[in-house]
């Protein structure tokens, strides 16, 4: 996970530091909008040359001019515009404002590939936790839409849907999570592709005689289920040591 953060920063300051000299050198023609919530702004704040109108037509302003990276609309279509020129800009995350950042064509068909999906999730018993019992950045909404959450943000490392359905679901960032063996809760942990791959066969059964117990006779977390899924549940979850 810390190499994939990595490379990601990297990706991410690439961008920032290619896409000036790209919009210099290209036609205005091949350009999108990708949205994102907030105001524009520069990654570290700044304003990349503001420019405010008093009109509704900085979309055609930014279409015309190859220097410009994005534009915020006025809030609930308020008769006033900003455009931003020279640097990239996303969304400040301020709630009432949408920034349209500026994406070429062939910027578009990298970004869908660096967004396939190359990940799944495996599931384990009870809530999402750190190995060591932190949250991982929990962080709890009241619908059903954690997975799409956790589909799109590359530091979301897994989901916790709502008990039996219910209307709520919690999302956590940046450290590996597993369940915490709370049965009514359901952990679903990201795992990518690569790590899949490296986790194959590295594990099999031996058998012994007896219920399995810990050398000095512990019950090592022992949780019993009413059916005959155990192996299957301990193939998924990394922390199964063993099922009887």
């Amino acid at each position: 996970n810390l190499r994939r953060k990595i490379v990601l920063e990297m990706k991410t300051n690439l961008v920032f530091l290619v896409l000036p000299l790209l919009m210099l050198t290209r036609g205005t023609s091949s350009a999108t909008y990708t949205k994102s919530v907030g105001a524009c702004r520069t990654p570290d704040g700044g304003k990349a040359g503001l420019t405010f109108f008093g009109d509704r037509d900085c979309l055609e302003r930014c279409n015309a001019d190859a220097t410009c990276t994005g534009y915020t609309p006025g809030d609930g279509g308020a008769n006033w515009c900003e455009t931003h020129y020279n640097e990239p800009v996303t969304g400040d995350g301020r709630t009432q404002y949408e920034c349209n950042s500026k994406v070429y064509e062939e910027e578009e068909e990298e970004n869908k590939e660096e967004n396939e999906v190359d990940f799944t999730y495996t599931k384990s018993v009870g809530a999402c936790r750190t190995p060591d019992g932190g949250e991982a950045g929990l962080t709890l909404f009241q619908d059903r839409d954690c997975l799409e959450r956790c589909n799109a943000d590359a530091t979301c490392t897994g989901y916790t849907p709502g008990d039996d359905g219910a209307n709520w679901c919690e999302t956590h960032y940046n450290e590996l999570v597993t369940g915490d063996g709370r049965t009514q809760y359901e952990c679903n942990s990201k795992v990518y592709e690569e790590e899949e791959e490296e986790d194959e066969d590295e594990f099999t059964y031996t058998k012994s005689v007896g219920a399995c117990r810990t050398p000095d006779g512990g019950e090592a977390g022992l949780t019993l289920f009413q059916d005959r899924d155990c192996l299957e549940r301990c193939n998924a979850d990394a922390t199964c040591t063993g099922y009887t």
